[in-house]
């Protein structure tokens, strides 16, 4: 992956993005895992342990709005996992700029085997969000010289290159390549440029 060209694909969409407030990070994190949320959603079966449906809740909704409306069920055919996946990948790189992150920067670690399945990616992975959290926060706390709240925690660039590292690892155990994430991410972020030229 050039990931050179990648940040400047999510600066480009970025660009049209006007909101600056404080809080602009923090936001991001929750927004990063309710997209984390919402691809477990369109793939039920890893979590759900309780339930036999295995219908996505895309597919769900569609089938509701048909009963609602007495029209015959749509099928949904686009891959609305993979594009879940994209979404948080979005978010992964938007991280990276607000950070200053660059492509020459990453070297996201290999994850073993000792996470063996989704949901332990899945966990895993949201604590590396936090991570990435309290990393910015406490790289924040050293700039105002607010030293008796530091605790030891590693910087924001190796926080950000271990989520990296658990996002493929997770993009991985779920049957996609980093090849089909990364022609996925460019088709979704032309649609999102799109968007945004349209006032989304």
């Amino acid at each position: 992956m050039n990931f050179t060209k990648l940040f400047a694909a999510q600066k480009a969409y970025e660009e049209a993005i006007t909101y600056t407030g404080p809080d602009k990070f923090k936001k991001k994190i929750l927004a990063l895992l309710v997209e984390v949320g919402e691809s477990a959603n369109e793939r039920p079966s890893i979590f759900k342990f309780w339930s036999k449906g295995k219908k996505g809740s895309a597919q769900k909704t569609a089938e509701k709005y048909a009963e609602i409306y007495d029209k015959p069920v749509v099928e949904i055919e686009e891959d609305l996992f993979l594009e879940e996946l994209v979404d948080i990948f979005s978010f992964i790189l938007s991280q990276g700029l607000e950070l200053n992150i660059s492509g020459k920067d990453i070297a996201p670690p290999i994850i073993d085997q000792i996470f063996e399945d989704a949901v332990d990616l899945y966990l895993l992975f949201s604590q590396r969000v936090l991570n990435l959290y309290t990393s910015y926060k406490q790289e924040e706390l050293q700039r105002l010289n607010k030293s008796m709240y530091l605790v030891e925690h590693p910087s924001p660039l190796d926080s950000f290159n271990q989520l990296l590292g658990t996002f493929f690892a997770l993009v991985l155990v779920l049957d996609y390549d980093l090849t089909q994430l990364e022609e996925a991410y460019y088709k979704k972020n032309a649609i999102n440029v799109k968007r945004q030229d349209q006032g989304y």
